[in-house]
């Protein structure tokens, strides 16, 4: 809560913000943004749990890398895509590709939304291949995670023909 409150006074409260309570147990997690000339920044903070061990602490980060690469391991994905131009601009530019491209992760209430944009290969029925990422997205955060998926969001960005092996 004092990162929260230290975040606001630092901008000068120019922001936005989602908060409520995350998890079976009633953790509190928010998410942070602000909009400085033009640039749209976001801090996203981790889901808590307290277990009778100690404390799991699951970051966004993790949550968009296990569906990123969930998503990649599924028929007919062959790719991820930018979700913005400028996300597609700097990656041009300076080589920037990670395994969270295409994906946001979002906590409302006591629910993590997915979105993924994915490109999908041609040929294949995309409503069919949509509809696998998103059984298999879910199924893979929440098991490996122990997170509840309330959504996963899936944005066909283009279709490419797969390269021969």
């Amino acid at each position: 809560m004092q990162e929260k409150k230290k975040y606001l006074s630092e901008n000068n409260g120019f922001l936005s913000k989602r908060a409520g309570s995350f998890g079976r147990r009633g953790e509190y997690s928010f998410r942070i943004s602000s909009q400085k000339g033009g640039v749209l920044v976001e801090r996203n903070f981790s889901v808590k749990s307290q277990r009778p061990l100690g404390t799991i602490d699951v970051s966004s980060e993790a949550i968009a890398m296990v569906a990123g690469i969930t998503a990649l391991e599924c028929f007919g994905v062959v790719g991820m895509s930018s979700r913005s131009v400028q996300d597609g601009i700097s990656e041009l530019l300076y080589g920037k590709e990670n395994l969270t491209k295409g994906i946001e992760v979002r906590i409302e209430g006591d629910q993590v939304i997915i979105d993924l944009y994915v490109v999908v290969e041609y040929g294949t029925k995309i409503n069919e291949v949509a509809h696998n990422v998103i059984e298999n997205v879910r199924y893979a955060v929440e098991d490996k995670l122990g997170l509840n998926v309330s959504k996963v969001n899936v944005n066909v960005m283009g279709v490419r023909i797969r390269p021969a092996d």
